[in-house]
């Protein structure tokens, strides 16, 4: 089997994450925590492009379809984020 290496380590993340996902074009990713908060971050120079706080409890999954973000978490809620916006579509 190949083995995987360390490219880069992004250290910027206070909480455990428990949950990630890839925009399917690769250039953005989104990283969810025990806490509830997702960080949207830019793939290639690791900056943060927007924070959403909308989960009362930790987030157990993430999801793109194309530019908009689904999440899931252990407060029943599923949410729709508009990313470029930073509005909450639906909840």
């Amino acid at each position: 089997p190949a083995k995987s290496k360390n490219v880069k380590e992004i250290t910027n993340f206070v909480n455990p994450l428990t949950a990630l996902c890839l925009r399917p074009d690769g250039a953005v990713f989104a990283a969810a925590d025990e806490s509830g908060a997702i960080e949207v971050m830019d793939t290639k120079e690791k900056f943060k492009l927007r924070t959403f706080k909308n989960h009362s409890k930790r987030v157990n999954a993430l999801e793109y379809l194309g530019n908009d973000l689904y999440s899931g978490g252990d407060d029943f809620v599923l949410r729709h984020f508009d990313v470029a916006s930073g509005e909450v579509i639906h909840s």
